[in-house]
């Protein structure tokens, strides 16, 4: 490595001094722009750092010759900034041009990871070819992803049969409907709470239903902003009436910076309702729940 020269690769090495940058003016202002400067080029050590992993794919070689050049390249521009070097994308163009290399295809395994990390879609994705002869395919391929694909279906085996429903969640709102059976104000505040969850969980439905595949950045952003409009929609629900000392004490947190009891029962409340209550699993939205209120239940 210490017969290798930078500009053999096509980089350009800085040999100024600190007294040739400050000038006759000893201007430090100036030394930090110029290194600011410099350290925050691109020296394309993510580029040659791919374009090396694709070559020993395809080569199926560690120590073929253009593959050792890539080497040498990544390990002089990883210390660019320390040794003053600067490798531009023409000059790594010019590298490979030189070599006479072409873009080496994606990986196998490169490619199973994406479509591992995408996770679940409604259109089963087409696996790709893999070599047999290469290390990381018949690890990833054949050692694997095969007890991922089987840890999956034990967790779906295991999770089809779970139940969901959390009483200590609902105890709240059933003890306080309970306790002020006979106090008609508080039976009305709790029926309107129950009302003044249907925008929410109307609005998460309309939504939700609009979505085919969940793996896209589309759905990712419009689940993120069907969320924060419910979970605004929710946080904004008061009691009807609070001309009522119950209800009134309901509101003032028992802690500083800590839920009140109206933002707790209503979480319990909401957790019944959209959760519990409904008797078809397409009327329970554990998701809904979690999200709008989580952080009180």
């Amino acid at each position: 490595m210490d017969t290798v020269k930078p500009e053999t690769f096509g980089i350009k090495v800085d040999k100024r001094k600190l007294k040739d940058v400050l000038g006759q003016t000893g201007d430090v202002d100036v030394w930090l722009q110029q290194s600011f400067a410099f350290k925050l080029q691109d020296d394309h050590l993510g580029q040659v750092t791919n374009f090396h992993r694709r070559l020993v794919y395809q080569k199926n070689s560690i120590c073929e010759p253009h593959v050792n050049d890539l080497v040498d390249l990544h390990d002089l521009i990883i210390d660019s900034a320390k040794n003053g070097y600067t490798f531009s994308r023409d000059a790594f163009n010019k590298f490979k041009k030189k070599r006479k290399l072409k873009e080496p295809p994606i990986p196998a395994y490169e490619t199973l990871l994406t479509i591992n990390k995408k996770g679940a879609t409604a259109v089963k994705p087409t696996m790709p070819k893999y070599k047999r002869d290469n290390i990381i395919d018949k690890v990833l391929f054949e050692v694997v992803n095969p007890r991922l694909d089987a840890m999956q279906e034990k967790l779906k085996s295991i999770l089809s049969t779970a139940q969901t429903q959390d009483h200590d969640l609902a105890r709240l709102y059933l003890e306080i409907q309970e306790r002020e059976r006979e106090d008609p104000v508080v039976q009305n505040v709790l029926s309107d709470l129950i009302k003044a969850f249907v925008p929410v969980f109307n609005h998460w439905n309309s939504v939700m239903n609009k979505i085919s595949d969940w793996a896209t950045d589309g759905a990712n952003t419009l689940v993120k902003e069907c969320q924060n409009l419910c979970r605004d929609t929710y946080s904004a629900i008061q009691p009807s009436r609070t001309d009522h000392a119950t209800i009134h004490s309901w509101l003032k947190p028992r802690i500083p910076h800590e839920p009140s009891t109206w933002d707790l029962l209503k979480a319990s409340a909401f957790y019944y309702d959209r959760h519990m209550k409904g008797t078809r699993s397409s009327a329970r939205r554990p998701r809904l729940v979690f999200c709008v209120a989580g952080r009180e239940l």
